[in-house]
C-alpha cells in the first residue's frame, strides 16, 4: 500500500504533537493512535503506517552504537555519552559491542553517521594513499 503525501504530512503533525521537549509523550502518542485505530479508514492505516516509520527513525536516530576491541570502563561511557548528547542535542541510549577487528580506538555509529577513530580505520586510510 503507497502512503499518500496528506498521510504522511499529518503523520508528521501526529508525531511532532506527541512531543513534549523532545522527547515523546507516550499518553499523547497513545491518544492519537487510539482515534486513528477506531477509524479504520485506508487513510487512518496510512496514516499509522507512516507514523510507525517515524517512530522508528527517531528510536535508531537516539540510538549510539560504540564499537571497540576491548570493554570500556565507566567514565569513558559516560563521557562518550555526554560528548554526543551534546553534540546530537538530545538524549542517546548507549549500545555497546566488542569488535576484535578495530584493533585499538573505537567505532561509533548513530543512524547513517560513523565516527571512527581505530587502528584499523589509520591502517587503511594507509593503504590507499600509498
Amino acid at each position: 500500500m503507497k502512503v499518500s503525501n496528506k498521510s504522511k504530512k499529518l503523520a508528521k503533525r501526529i508525531f511532532k504533537n506527541s512531543q513534549k521537549q523532545g522527547e515523546i509523550d507516550e499518553q499523547k502518542l497513545s491518544n492519537f493512535t487510539q482515534v486513528l485505530i477506531k477509524h479504520h479508514s485506508v487513510q487512518s492505516k496510512q496514516v499509522l503506517k507512516s507514523l510507525l516509520a517515524l517512530l522508528e527513525e527517531s528510536v535508531a536516530a537516539s540510538n549510539l552504537i560504540v564499537e571497540s576491541a576491548t570493554l570500556l570502563d565507566e567514565p569513558l561511557k559516560n563521557e562518550i555519552k555526554n560528548t554526543f548528547e551534546k553534540k546530537l542535542n538530545k538524549k542517546i541510549n548507549l549500545v555497546f559491542k566488542l569488535n576484535p577487528e578495530i584493533i585499538g580506538g573505537v567505532k561509533i555509529v548513530n543512524s547513517d553517521n560513523v565516527w571512527e577513530n581505530s587502528v584499523e580505520s589509520a591502517l587503511a586510510q594507509m593503504k590507499a594513499s600509498l
